[in-house]
């Protein structure tokens, strides 16, 4: 059986190491599937960042959504594959295959958002809302054109079933999983990341996301400069994974007003290979997002053992249950308490690390998340 696996629009952010983590497991698991991709620039890079080597491959090097002749060119690869299915790790594809067409999506605005995640995201930007939810419909006419679909969690599915209007029997769960730390993983002294050094013993704050608005960055920078400001816990460092341009547009400016240089690194974006070196420093993860699926940070933290500062939301507590601090994230304060919280407190402390090691048992392993794909790429076929 021939199946085209396409991440031509996987650009940015953890959709790029789940796309990597799923080609992986087509190399190492054996099976009667005769792989074909079709990669984004992207994902190729993280590829060769790895020594990791493919064949039967194209590459896209614009986004298919913008640029027709990409387009062509995924229908035309398509046609000379001629597959039995094509699975679309994250939709939409927009692309209208001629083959039978799988497609996960994980885009909670389209699944479970609400007005309230709208207006906090975009501040009460009226315009900026409206031109996101036109953006979001867009998607939803795009997603709506593959013929079945599987999402990270239950809470996703329900809504796209409830918002879509798609029958039950055409969609399926398959929940999210993190590259594999190793048995022999353990916390360092010390190590370097992108070239900067980073010190465990420094309280390391680890934001790892790419600069999307739900995000809520400067939320954060907000807490920071208020636990600076109060000045008894200092002994602390906020870990940012942004890309230059976007730090030095939106955030630096404000980071040098408020004197918070100090207390703010920004170590640009993060290859795959480079996760186990900075998980092994940090003391906590932090997301403060307004909206998730399954972002894979919460089982990268909980095989690492880290303790999560996340969002008080359904999306996340699905997820976590008892190892996270839930906080508000349109509350600079609440978070601030919540970092302290974690140095000072021991004892919260080795329960959320414990509470996360438990979890992390009832989590996907790579290879389980594949064989889950490829079940529901044989039901579909039936």
């Amino acid at each position: 059986m021939k199946v085209l696996f396409n991440a031509s629009n996987v650009v940015k952010g953890g959709a790029i190491q789940a796309a990597v983590n799923f080609i992986l497991s087509t190399i190492k698991n054996e099976s009667e599937v005769k792989w074909f991709y079709i990669l984004s620039k992207e994902v190729e890079c993280e590829l060769e960042q790895l020594n990791v080597y493919i064949i039967n491959f194209i590459v896209i090097n614009k986004s298919p959504s913008k640029d027709k002749g990409e387009r062509n060119k995924i229908t035309q690869y398509e046609e000379i594959v001629a597959p039995n299915v094509v699975f679309t790790l994250f939709g939409p594809a927009y692309v209208k295959f001629k083959s039978h067409h799988i497609s996960g999506f994980a885009n909670g605005w389209v699944t479970h958002s609400t007005l309230q995640t709208f207006l906090n995201t975009y501040q009460n930007n009226y315009l900026k809302i409206f031109q996101s939810i036109l953006k979001y419909i867009f998607y939803a006419y795009h997603i709506r054109k593959a013929d079945a679909w599987i999402f990270e969690t239950e809470t996703a599915r329900t809504g796209f079933i409830k918002r879509l209007a798609v029958p039950r029997s055409r969609t399926y769960v398959v929940p999210n999983t993190c590259i594999d730390f190793g048995g022999d993983f353990e916390k360092q002294e010390a190590v370097f990341v992108n070239g900067v050094e980073l010190h465990y013993k420094s309280n390391l704050f680890l934001a790892l996301a790419a600069n999307y608005p739900h995000k809520n960055i400067s939320t954060l920078l907000k807490a920071v400069s208020y636990l600076v400001k109060e000045g008894d816990f200092c002994n602390f460092k906020l870990i940012l994974t942004l890309e230059e341009t976007d730090y030095n547009r939106e955030f630096k400016d404000y980071i040098i007003d408020n004197e918070l240089n100090e207390y703010i690194i920004n170590i640009g974006k993060v290859n795959i290979a480079e996760l186990p070196s900075l998980y092994s420093v940090v003391r906590c993860s932090i997301l403060p997002s307004f909206i998730e699926t399954f972002s894979a940070i919460y089982p990268e933290s909980f095989s690492t053992s880290t303790p999560i500062i996340t969002t008080n939301a359904n999306f996340a507590k699905e997820i976590c249950q008892n190892a996270a601090i839930y906080i508000d994230p349109k509350d600079p304060v609440n978070i601030a308490k919540a970092m302290r919280e974690i140095v000072n407190n021991r004892e919260l402390f080795l329960c959320l690390t414990n509470n996360g090691k438990k979890q992390f048992d009832k989590i996907n392993s790579p290879s389980t998340k594949f064989q889950q794909y490829l079940s529901v790429i044989f039901d579909e076929l039936v």
